[in-house]
């Protein structure tokens, strides 16, 4: 019987740390580099990276790439207060105050907004549909 017990605990315990370990695998979904599509032509727009405990976001100006700001993950109450509403959907997503990305069900749509790819760019003036190169 105290096996059996401690088979369970063990088992138990790591479900845990694989459900822990998927929380922050969510976000690790996001590191790479996206384009857009301007008028037929794709180019890149912006870079999601891991650096240590950090996630860092870069843009992409005139083909250069600017400089890195800090982003952390977004929680559903935090998506739920910009969307002013509830949150229904699973997603990933890195952002600060000013954009976030996110990686939403592909067709997700939000208002006349439609995100084919299943990552959107959240600005201060609206969302961009990106394209995980």
């Amino acid at each position: 019987m105290k096996s059996l017990l401690r088979c369970c605990c063990a088992f138990f315990a790591l479900l845990l740390v694989i459900s822990l370990a998927g929380c922050k695998e969510k976000e690790l979904r996001l590191v790479g580099t996206y384009s857009i599509n301007d008028q037929g032509k794709m180019e890149p727009y912006v870079r999601i990276e891991k650096k240590g405990n950090d996630y860092w976001m870069t843009g992409n100006h005139g083909g250069k790439w600017g400089s890195s700001i800090v982003v952390t993950p977004v929680s559903k109450e935090e998506l739920s207060r910009v969307l002013k509403g509830p949150v229904s959907i699973n997603f990933a997503g890195l952002g600060n105050n000013n954009v976030a990305i996110f990686q939403v069900p592909k067709g997700w749509k939000l208002d006349k907004f439609e995100c084919k790819t299943g990552f959107v760019l959240a600005t201060v003036i609206g969302p961009l549909e990106l394209y995980k190169n």
